[in-house]
């Protein structure tokens, strides 16, 4: 059973439920880059709370790849995730209008999002 322990981790998991919800709806219905501005906000959201469980608050709550290395100070397992493909996605202007994701790259996503969650969840709670 997991344990919340603060605000900004239970919102986290709220931001990851919701986006769990959102998958559940037929592929027609999914826009790919909205789909994968949540992976990344969830991302994003357990790794802020990461920061703010260990006391660090003056990072970009939004860039992907600066929370990446600030909670890899921490915890180096973080530095272990290829996050690049996902900023670079969200700078791509043609992904930005394309109407595919192909399930190989949402499943890669989603498990990067995942093993996020799983290690924010474990050193939070270790801690």
């Amino acid at each position: 059973m997991e344990i919340i322990t603060s605000k900004h981790l239970h919102t986290s998991i709220e931001q990851y439920n919701s986006l769990m919800e959102v998958l559940n709806k037929p592929k027609r219905d999914l826009v790919p880059i909205a789909v994968i501005e949540l992976i990344k906000n969830s991302i994003c959201g357990f790794m802020s709370a990461y920061l703010h469980e260990n006391g660090v608050e003056n990072i970009d709550r939004e860039d992907i790849l600066a929370l990446q290395q600030a909670c890899g100070a921490l915890e180096p397992t973080f530095l272990e995730f290829n996050f690049e493909s996902i900023a670079a996605l969200m700078e791509d202007d043609n992904f930005a209008y394309s109407s595919e994701l192909g399930e190989d790259p949402l499943n890669r996503y989603l498990d990067k999002l995942n093993r996020t969650k799983d290690l924010v969840i474990r050193s939070v709670n270790r801690g």
